[in-house]
């Protein structure tokens, strides 16, 4: 072999780390543009859903998509103890626990069953389209006192 192509070789494999580097952050790159947009996805479904829950619940659409305010009428419509539920909502941790009883709340007030009230907890952005978009869905009104 030359030494020009010995030159040549050398010059190819000490570029296969950058290649390799650069073919990374590509992958990475491609991964976020595609998270991003199945999240920005995922929240529009989830409001779209939330605006024709409230429609049906008898409330304005516009009211389900307010930040902090949707909170608020979904307490007031669907728990018992309204305040409490929507200053826990408010509260970092708490707030996980707030939402989880104001969307049973919500959900049993259309009627739901247990086994759709886990799949709605666990997976919102296929449930809560369920909810707002199901010909037989009725709302029926929040009990209070009843299986709460």
């Amino acid at each position: 072999m030359s030494s020009n192509s010995t030159d040549l070789i050398y010059l190819l494999v000490s570029f296969i780390p950058m290649i390799m580097v650069l073919l990374m952050y590509a992958f990475i790159f491609i991964f976020l543009i595609v998270y991003i947009i199945v999240i920005i996805a995922m929240t529009t479904i989830v409001l779209i859903s939330q605006w024709k829950i409230f429609e049906k619940a008898g409330r304005q659409g516009w009211e389900g998509i307010i930040p902090f305010y949707n909170n608020y009428v979904m307490a007031e419509l669907f728990t018992a103890n309204s305040m409490l539920w929507f200053v826990l909502s408010l509260i970092p941790y708490a707030n996980i626990v707030a939402i989880i009883i104001l969307t049973i709340g919500m959900l049993k007030a259309f009627g739901k069953e247990a086994g759709f009230i886990v799949f709605t907890i666990f997976f919102p952005f296929i449930g809560l389209p369920m909810l707002a978009f199901g010909k037989n869905t009725k709302y029926v009104g929040y009990k209070f006192g009843e299986n709460n």
